[in-house]
């Protein structure tokens, strides 16, 4: 996965070298520094999800409030969603939610969620996250007014370095969500949001 990165890296440096004046040496270092802005993000990703494989340990978790540790979260990458416009709402109806989990994995389920999000929205765009209370169950519904994804590649959102037509980012964000998934025994699905973007729903079972 970073083989590839590299080896246009060394390219964009080669063409600097070569570079007849300054706007074709220019153009080239922008292309180097958007080179390593993508590999810093692939490798962030690698350790992310290799940290998180190893703290999938089996053990009992305290409950946490939903709707509390998600306006932190979100708090933090204001910044992130500032520089598109974009507005997050989170719809809190039963601000008691709580669900047996650590802290540390609910953030790194919406942090991967939000980015992914404000990456395919248009700026002025709308990301909405809503915590709901089941019989059997908490189901978290995000959703976005992004691009969305074909039909077709829905299926293969959670593969590793699945980078969908767009071929963008490292393809490891929802592959460490649904890692996240499975060790709570909850169940992810992916949909079409209307008129566009993307509907992810996670249905954590009540176990406690």
């Amino acid at each position: 996965e970073l083989r590839t990165p590299l080896a246009i890296l060394k390219l964009h440096a080669q063409n600097a070298e070569a570079a007849q004046d300054d706007a074709e040496r220019q153009h080239a270092l922008e292309q180097m520094v958007a080179g390593v802005d993508r590999s810093t993000r692939i490798v962030g990703q690698l350790l992310s999800y290799a940290r998180v494989e190893s703290q999938l340990q089996g053990g009992i978790h305290n409950p946490i409030p939903l709707f509390k540790e998600t306006r932190r979260i979100v708090a933090a990458l204001y910044p992130m969603l500032s520089e598109k416009e974009i507005n997050l709402e989170v719809t809190e109806v039963n601000s008691d939610i709580a669900l047996p989990m650590e802290v540390n994995h609910l953030e790194v389920i919406l942090q991967n969620l939000i980015s992914n999000a404000v990456k395919f929205t248009p700026t002025g765009g709308e990301i909405h996250i809503d915590w709901q209370k089941e019989e059997n169950g908490i189901v978290l519904d995000f959703r976005d007014s992004g691009v969305g994804v074909p039909k077709g590649e829905l299926g293969r959102l959670t593969e590793r370095f699945f980078r969908g037509s767009d071929h963008s980012g490292a393809g490891l964000g929802l592959s460490i969500v649904s890692s996240l998934v499975k060790y709570y025994g909850a169940h992810l699905a992916f949909g079409a949001n209307e008129p566009s973007g993307l509907v992810v729903r996670i249905r954590f079972p009540m176990r406690y």
